[in-house]
């Protein structure tokens, strides 16, 4: 137990490819909430953003809810989301990719890029995407923010982003061809 009084998890394997979706996935299975943020180490919880959330989940039952960067375009225009917060019974029903199906939250085969791409694409197409305007977590990333330095741990992440596009891709092309 942390101060805060929640358990916490070690992993007991190497830091290497998939990691933050494997991350992802272990620490899903280990919860219970009806809903879970999907976040990072890197972010900033402006105040109210998780009332924003609980009534957007609450009005629109969606499985996957948007929350806004504050920093990629896609995001700030409801369109995407680089951390979203995703609801038990659609994971444990649908899962949130394309093709691994439920409980699983992220394709383990991503280098790291794409697997919020797909999480939001599988979402929409299966008409369980909503955006939570207003519910700002800000995303403080070498990227969009150049007082965050580039790092070993963002080097890695941006290393293969063509190798997981083309696979994000792929992916996606079985999902259409299965229709």
């Amino acid at each position: 137990m942390i101060e805060t009084g929640e358990d916490f998890i070690i992993v007991d394997w190497e830091p290497g490819p998939g990691d933050f979706a494997c991350k992802h996935n272990l620490a899903f299975q280990h919860t219970q909430a009806p809903y879970v943020l999907l976040g990072a180490d890197d972010l900033e919880f402006r105040p109210g953003w998780d009332e924003r959330v609980i009534a957007v989940a609450a009005s629109s039952r969606a499985g996957v809810i948007g929350t806004d960067d504050d920093a990629n375009p896609l995001v700030k225009r409801g369109r995407h989301a680089t951390h979203a917060v995703v609801a038990r019974d659609y994971i444990d029903t649908w899962g949130g990719t394309f093709l691994d199906g439920p409980g699983v939250v992220y394709h383990e085969g991503y280098q790291h890029q794409y697997v919020d791409t797909e999480l939001v694409e599988a979402a929409r197409q299966r008409g369980e995407w909503v955006f939570a305007h207003g519910a700002v977590v800000a995303h403080h990333h070498p990227i969009y923010d150049r007082s965050v330095p580039m790092d070993a741990t963002y080097q890695k992440a941006l290393a293969d982003a063509h190798a997981d596009k083309a696979l994000y891709v792929s992916r996606l092309e079985q999902t259409r061809s299965r229709r």
